[in-house]
């Protein structure tokens, strides 16, 4: 049970925290200072209410993650796939540009989905939700890997410059 709480709140803090810059960003009416006060006081009610006037795939995102926090989770998964929804039609759009703001949240996302899932002992939904987690983590494994290792060599190359870097190493 304890770490099932601190599982939910570590997750908890880290989706707030991407919420919180990406809807700053997107905002439109809602206005996220209002919502970051109420569910950061714990009123979580309030919390959903402010993100169901949002619209959007990010307002529908964190209006599933405090659905399922205040144990809703029929209104959970109903936003949740709105959101997944908005993310897959956003993915299609930029796929081509090389640019892929939704990566993180789609893990993310895929996670509370499962979450909302493994809260009703619902384990066949669960599994699927989470397989797709671990396949998209390994996607921006793939994706990222060649940008990682550039980032590697230009850093351990200027300040280490006796280092060879094997792949794996760092």
């Amino acid at each position: 049970m304890k770490t099932k709480v601190a599982l939910q709140g570590a997750l908890g803090v880290g989706l707030s925290v991407c919420a919180a810059l990406l809807l700053s960003a997107c905002g439109g009416k809602v206005n996220m200072a209002e919502f970051n006060e109420a569910f950061y006081q714990g009123d979580k009610e309030n919390a959903l209410k402010i993100a169901k006037g949002g619209k959007g795939v990010l307002w529908d995102y964190q209006s599933g993650v405090n659905a399922f926090w205040l144990g809703e989770s029929k209104e959970a998964a109903k936003l949740l796939k709105s959101a997944d929804e908005g993310i897959e039609k956003a993915q299609e759009k930029l796929l081509n540009t090389g640019y892929s703001p939704y990566v993180y949240e789609s893990v993310l996302l895929d996670l509370y989905t499962a979450y909302n899932y493994g809260s009703q002992d619902d384990a066949q939904k669960a599994r699927p939700a989470l397989n797709r987690a671990h396949d998209k983590q390994n996607q921006a494994k793939e994706t990222f890997a060649k940008k990682i290792e550039k980032q590697q060599k230009q850093v351990v190359g200027k300040r280490f410059p006796f280092l060879i870097l094997k792949k794996g190493v760092l």
